[in-house]
C-alpha cells in the first residue's frame, strides 16, 4: 500500500469548491515539527510506526453569504468564521450522552466552521426577521491551499451542509486540470483563494440554526493523487486493524492498532491517558479486532446549544438572565406612525314634519380617523428607548453601556444587544426589556363640516298659551358629531430573537 502522510489541519473551511486547480500534496512533517504544531486546535496528527494518513491542508479566509429571491442574488454579504474542532465537538457530545456512541471513518475527515452572532446580525441589516422565509442563501467559504509536495489531487468529492438532526448534506466534486495550477503560488491574493459552497438552503432555516450554534459541517468523502484514493486507505485500513483517536483540549491525534494488538501496545505512557474517557472499548489492555473506531477523550465542560426564543409585535419581554451567561437579543424596532387624517364624508339627512318622514338629501360632514403606517426609524435613537427592569430596579440601555454591562451594534434595521452582566449582581434575574413610542395625546373631531341643517318649529296661541303647531326638522340618519381623545406619534414595537 502506498501511503501518505501529513499533519490533518483545517483552520476554517466551507464547502462545494467552485474555482478548479490542482491541490498539491504537503511533505510529511518532521517529529519537530509535529511538536510545534500540537498547540493548534485544529490538527489531527497521525502515529503509530509507519502509518500514515492522507490529509489537506486548507486555510479559510472569510465566508460570503448570497441571499436569494426568487433565484436571483439580491444582496452578498462577507462574514468572518470562527475555527471549529468537529471531532473534539462530536466526541464529547457522546460523553455528555448527547449522541449515540457512533464513531465513522469519515468524522477524521469531517471539519466545521461557525459565525458569532455581531457577523450573523449582518443577515438581517435589510431582511425583516418575518420575511427571512422568503429567502434562500448560498454560503461560500473562500480559502488558501497550502501544499508543496510533488502530485496532484485529480478530484476530490465531498459533502457539505448546516448541521441538522437527519445529517443530510449536499454532495459535490472538485476536478482538476493539469495546467491550472501553472504559476500557483501560496499567497494572500484574491485569485489564488479557492470558493466552496453549500447551496440553496432556505434563509429562516439557516438563520435559525446558525444563531442556535450549529455549525457548517465539510466531510471530504474522497479524493485521489494518482496513487490511492481516500476510499482505497480507508477500506485496507480498517482490514487490517482499527484506528484510535486521541482527543485533549489542544488537538486531536489518530493511532493506528494492529488487528488483535492492544491500545496500551501503541501508547507509549497509558499513565497520562488515565483520566480520559474511553469510547467503544472498556480496558486498555484488551485485543482489538479490525474494523473499529475507538476514542480516548479528556473531559471538557462543553457549551450548551444556543437556546432561541423569537417574538413578534412585542412592546416588551421577559427573560431570565444568568449571571456568567451572556444573552444576546437581536431586535428589529418597528415604527408605526398613528396620525390623524381629515376628510370629508356625504352623510344622509332626513327631513321630518312633526315626526312624519318627508324626504331624504346628503351633505358632507366633516371627519376625522387614525391612520397607521410603517415608517422608518433611525436605529442609533432607539437604543435611547430602550429600558431593562431587574431586581426592583430600572436602567436604560444607554446607561448599562456605559457602565460596561451591555455592548450594542446598529445596522439599518436592527439592534444587537449583548448584555454581559447587571448592576448589583444576583445569580438568576427575571428581566423586563421594553421600548418606549414616542406618544402624545391629541383630538379626534366629528363635525357638521358643510352640513347646515334646517330646523323650524311653529308655534300658536290660544288665550295667552302658547303651543307647537308643527315641527319641521333635519336630522342625520347615522352621524353624530363628537371629540374624542387619542394618541398621536410613533408607536414602536419589536420583532426580536433572544438568544443564549
Amino acid at each position: 500500500m502506498n501511503q501518505f502522510f501529513l499533519l490533518l489541519s483545517i483552520l476554517l473551511l466551507s464547502f462545494s469548491c467552485s474555482k478548479e486547480s490542482k491541490l498539491k500534496f504537503s511533505p510529511p512533517m518532521s517529529l519537530n515539527e509535529q511538536e510545534s504544531q500540537a498547540v493548534d486546535q485544529q490538527s489531527v496528527e497521525a502515529n503509530t510506526k509507519d502509518f500514515q494518513v492522507p490529509t489537506l491542508k486548507l486555510i479559510s479566509q472569510k465566508s460570503r453569504l448570497s441571499i436569494l429571491n426568487n433565484d436571483q442574488v439580491t444582496e452578498e454579504i462577507d462574514l468572518k468564521v470562527e475555527d471549529e474542532r468537529y471531532l473534539r465537538s462530536k466526541l464529547l457530545d457522546i460523553l455528555d450522552g448527547n449522541r449515540p456512541n457512533t464513531l465513522e471513518m469519515s468524522d477524521i475527515f469531517t471539519y466545521s466552521i461557525s459565525f458569532k452572532n455581531d457577523e450573523l446580525f449582518k443577515i438581517i441589516n435589510n431582511i425583516k426577521l418575518e420575511e427571512l422565509k422568503n429567502y434562500k442563501v448560498n454560503i461560500s467559504t473562500f480559502f488558501f491551499l497550502k501544499n508543496n509536495k510533488t502530485g496532484y489531487y485529480l478530484d476530490l468529492d465531498y459533502r457539505a451542509g448546516i448541521e441538522n438532526d437527519l445529517g443530510v448534506y449536499v454532495s459535490s466534486q472538485l476536478e482538476n486540470e493539469e495546467e491550472q495550477v501553472d504559476g500557483f503560488s501560496y499567497g494572500e491574493k484574491p485569485v489564488e483563494s479557492y470558493k466552496f459552497e453549500v447551496p440553496g438552503i432556505a434563509l429562516d432555516f439557516a438563520f435559525d440554526k446558525l444563531t442556535k450554534k450549529s455549525k457548517v459541517i465539510y466531510t471530504v468523502d474522497n479524493f485521489n493523487n494518482g496513487e490511492m484514493s481516500l476510499v482505497d486507505w480507508k477500506s485496507e485500513t480498517l482490514e487490517k486493524g482499527s484506528l484510535l483517536i486521541l482527543s485533549n483540549t489542544t488537538q486531536e491525534k489518530i493511532f493506528f492498532i494492529p488487528n488483535g494488538k492492544s491500545i496500551s501496545t501503541v501508547l507509549e505512557d497509558t499513565h497520562k491517558v488515565s483520566h480520559y474517557k474511553k469510547i467503544n472499548f472498556i480496558k486498555l489492555d484488551e485485543k482489538i479486532l479490525a474494523g473499529q473506531i475507538l476514542a480516548l477523550v479528556e473531559p471538557q465542560k462543553i457549551e450548551t446549544r444556543g437556546q432561541v426564543e423569537e417574538i413578534f409585535g412585542a412592546q416588551s419581554v421577559d427573560f431570565v438572565f444568568k449571571e456568567g451567561v451572556t444573552k444576546t437579543l437581536m431586535i428589529q424596532p418597528i415604527g408605526l406612525k398613528h396620525s390623524i387624517h381629515k376628510y370629508s364624508e356625504p352623510q344622509k339627512v332626513n327631513y321630518y314634519k312633526n315626526d312624519d318622514y318627508i324626504r331624504s338629501r346628503y351633505c358632507n360632514v366633516s371627519r376625522e380617523k387614525i391612520v397607521t403606517h410603517e415608517t422608518p426609524l433611525n436605529m442609533k435613537s432607539e437604543v435611547s428607548r430602550i429600558k431593562l427592569r431587574f431586581n426592583g430596579r430600572e436602567s436604560f440601555l444607554t446607561e448599562m453601556v456605559k457602565m460596561g454591562h451591555a455592548e450594542v451594534k446598529t445596522n439599518k434595521k436592527s439592534l444587537l444587544i449583548i448584555l454581559n452582566s447587571l448592576p448589583g449582581g444576583g445569580t438568576i434575574s427575571n428581566v423586563n426589556l421594553s421600548i418606549l413610542s414616542q406618544l402624545k395625546e391629541g383630538k379626534l373631531v366629528q363635525s357638521n363640516g358643510e352640513c347646515r341643517l334646517f330646523h323650524y318649529v311653529r308655534r300658536g296661541e290660544v288665550e295667552g298659551d302658547f303651543y307647537i303647531h308643527s315641527v319641521q326638522t333635519e336630522k342625520y340618519d347615522s352621524f353624530s358629531p363628537s371629540v374624542d381623545l387619542v394618541k398621536v406619534g410613533i408607536k414602536t414595537k419589536m420583532n426580536l430573537r433572544v438568544i443564549e
